[in-house]
């Protein structure tokens, strides 16, 4: 009980309600969302390109509203612009319970990439804002981790209750973020949004000037972008090619136990895979795990049944334990005080990946099979390795320019 009450008092409250919001929001929509392909199907009969467009709306509209999304944080603060993506979110799950055709879809894609521009960004800088430098790395790990809990039992929760079938279960993903809203509204204070508040001194034109301007950010959101169109695949061209070879229920089944064991695996692992990690250091330890994704994705590819399909997806949790959190860190370092939101918002123009991944996945998947797919897949994201280093040579010149000028 001692070890559990150092461990409270070593964070801000508000790290715990995050926390745990966000554990039982990612345990309901992990009962829905890795079904989106298979449900979509079911209940429009579209094709596999259509599909994965659709999906693929959610990223891109996160892309092109990432920064802005940010910005806005910035501007008004993190509490008002969380609450308002939250009650965007309640709606947009109602409606994936009752939508029937592709156009419904197509909007509430959309809608879903908006509440990610909205929330992310300013749930990540609010973590940053309320935590000092040497204990981020393990406040992104803990959020992590809890996102992965609630992963551990959504997508076998949600295969089991019927949600390619019904879509019910999309309802408990609406009352979810309802109950976090409630804490959202009063758990949170007024002033969190860049620590002390709205900033009444906030340029947008400024902002954007700084970040777009910034080469370490760009180099890295390049190689993040070649990474999302490889992850993009496990939830959207994966369960379509195990249909290829199984029946739908089958198909639907073990596709469901292959993702849950992905989030077993996090929850299991994460503790020493980030002690591991962190001796690598934090460039090293991006670069390493991109290249364990590109050996996942290419098992993937040569698999053909559940225990090959758990293996390749074993291989891809180790890379993303060691990468996901360490990218989180990574833009926070980057990041100027004052304009965490926006860089984290920024961080979302990467997300092109996964409207890239399902759109290519979907035009190559009945051509040329997972095999093709999954290897190319691998290839794309090795060649993203290299720009974490050349994106810190950037970040290393940048600071020392900035310590030369104020030493003169």
């Amino acid at each position: 009980m001692i070890r559990i009450g150092v461990l409270l008092k070593g964070y801000h409250p508000l790290v715990w309600w995050v926390v745990a919001g966000t554990m039982l929001t990612r345990f309901t929509s992990f009962m829905v969302m890795p079904f989106m392909a298979l449900y979509m199907k079911t209940h429009t009969h579209a094709g596999a390109g259509t599909i994965g467009f659709s999906i693929g709306c959610a990223a891109l509209t996160s892309m092109a509203f990432g920064l802005i999304g940010g910005s806005l944080s910035d501007r008004f603060g993190r509490k008002q612009l969380m609450i308002v993506a939250m009650v965007l979110n309640v709606l947009v799950m109602i409606g994936y319970a009752n939508a029937r055709n592709v156009a419904f879809f197509f909007i509430l894609s959309i809608c879903t990439g908006l509440t990610r521009v909205l929330f992310e960004p300013a749930s990540q800088a609010m973590l940053a804002d309320v935590t000092s430098l040497e204990k981020r790395a393990s406040v992104f790990a803990m959020r992590y981790w809890a996102i992965n809990v609630g992963a551990a039992v959504g997508p076998i929760v949600g295969g089991y209750f019927g949600t390619v079938s019904t879509g019910w279960t999309f309802y408990l993903s609406a009352f979810a973020n309802f109950l976090y809203l409630g804490i959202v509204i009063l758990k949170f204070p007024k002033g969190t949004g860049g620590v002390s508040g709205p900033s009444k001194s906030f340029s947008f034109r400024n902002t954007f000037r700084t970040v777009t301007y910034d080469k370490a950010l760009l180099l890295f959101l390049i190689a993040a972008f070649l990474s999302n169109i490889g992850y993009s695949q496990m939830e959207t061209t994966l369960p379509q090619v195990m249909s290829m070879s199984m029946d739908q229920t089958t198909a639907a089944a073990v596709f469901g136990i292959v993702l849950s064991s992905n989030a077993i695996e996090v929850v299991l692992l994460q503790l020493p895979m980030s002690k591991i990690a962190k001796r690598m250091g934090l460039v090293s330890s991006m670069m390493v795990g991109q290249a364990i994704f590109a050996v996942g994705y290419v098992a993937t590819g040569f698999s053909s049944g559940l225990w090959s399909y758990l293996l390749a997806m074993f291989i891809i949790t180790i890379g993303e334990i060691i990468i996901f959190p360490q990218n989180s860190q990574y833009i926070s370092e980057l990041a100027h005080e004052d304009m965490r939101a926006s860089y984290f918002g920024a961080w979302s123009m990467a997300q092109l990946g996964f409207f890239v991944g399902p759109w290519l996945g979907g035009l190559v998947l009945p051509h040329f099979g997972g095999c093709v797919l999954f290897t190319t897949a691998g290839i794309i994201v090795a060649v993203g390795i290299p720009f974490y280093k050349w994106s810190n040579a950037k970040h290393v010149r940048k600071e020392k320019q900035v310590m030369d000028h104020v030493s003169v």
